[in-house]
């Protein structure tokens, strides 16, 4: 997510859950007290025309490798 622009919510653990891994590959991740992703820029030029559904159904696609991590957790 991060490497495709989008915000992260901030971490708010030192460790990992019991019964993890320090070396989980999710365990940055696992940190959070809670967990969001969100864009944050100027407000695109598709604002106020049909255009903007498919800017925004392309965020929600950029989302929802996050949302079935977190769903299958």
């Amino acid at each position: 997510m991060r490497k495709s622009g989008y915000e992260v919510g901030a971490e708010s653990f030192n460790k990992v859950p019991k019964g993890v891994a320090e070396d989980h590959p999710r365990a940055a991740l696992l940190k959070h007290g809670g967990l969001h992703a969100g864009w944050n820029g100027k407000h695109p030029k598709e604002l106020g025309t049909a255009a903007f559904v498919d800017l925004v159904a392309g965020h929600f696609a950029a989302d929802a490798s996050l949302h079935a991590w977190l769903k299958a957790m």
